[in-house]
């Protein structure tokens, strides 16, 4: 809808432009006309036709249209490339961490690390101290919940002072990076919807030996400070779809 509507008000401008400048153009035209003649000087340089001035013109215009619109489709159109360049289809991308009081009169409302999710296939997987909880999406609700749900948790430690993670989307030649901080054992939602490729998600847990540094002024929980976390795990799952059946 805005591409849409961006590209009509580009030709409108491309219309109207020419048809203003050419109303100037031969009142100017007419002027210089009639003053040649009042004065009989009938051998001076000729002046471009009302004509040609609008040819010229409408010309310009619509070149410079041509390039504003093929940039309005590309700044604003929903990126299509194929399934190994790029992100196929997406209209979003983000993945966000979901704390108790924020899963209250949801559909994940009451959930439990490791609990089933409805709507949802349960896999597990373990990276060093960290065992990742991820959900994916059933068919039949793809479009409606998030595509992917994931749920690190690390037992080690009784109580942590900060949770903290980097995620890095990357399909074929785009990457897209988030990061943040939660809850052990909080649930991740991750939006992508038509995203082909892969995520890289990292969790890092700073624990009660740490809380001086996490709680420092100033603190700048980059990646710099992430990689100073005693306890860490990755999780990489592929995104693309699978083939259809012939």
């Amino acid at each position: 809808m805005v591409v849409a509507s961006g590209i009509i008000i580009v030709i409108l401008m491309a219309i109207l432009v020419p048809a203003v400048t050419v109303v100037i153009y031969l009142v100017f035209y007419r002027r210089k006309i009639n003053k040649r003649l009042a004065e009989g000087n009938l051998g001076g340089k000729p002046m471009m036709s009302p004509i040609a001035f609008f040819t010229r013109t409408f010309i310009c215009v619509t070149a410079v249209a041509f390039v504003i619109i093929v940039n309005l489709i590309f700044a604003l159109s929903p990126n299509t490339k194929g399934r190994n360049d790029g992100f196929a289809g997406t209209r979003t991308l983000a993945i966000k961490a979901l704390p108790d009081f924020y899963l209250e009169d949801s559909p994940f409302e009451g959930y439990t690390p490791g609990a089933d999710i409805k709507g949802y296939d349960k896999y597990e997987m373990t990276d060093g101290l960290v065992t990742f909880y991820y959900y994916k999406i059933r068919g039949n609700m793809q479009g409606v919940l998030p595509r992917l749900m994931i749920c690190p948790v690390c037992d080690t430690f009784d109580e942590y002072p900060m949770v903290s993670f980097r995620a890095k989307f990357d399909g074929g030649f785009n990457e897209l990076g988030a990061s943040g901080s939660s809850d052990n054992g909080a649930l991740y939602a991750v939006d992508c919807d038509g995203y082909e490729g892969d995520l890289i998600f990292n969790v890092y847990y700073f624990t009660p030996n740490q809380e001086d540094m996490v709680n420092a002024p100033g603190q700048l929980y980059d990646e710099t400070f992430q990689d100073k976390a005693e306890i860490f795990g990755t999780f990489n799952i592929d995104l693309r779809y699978p083939e259809p059946e012939e």
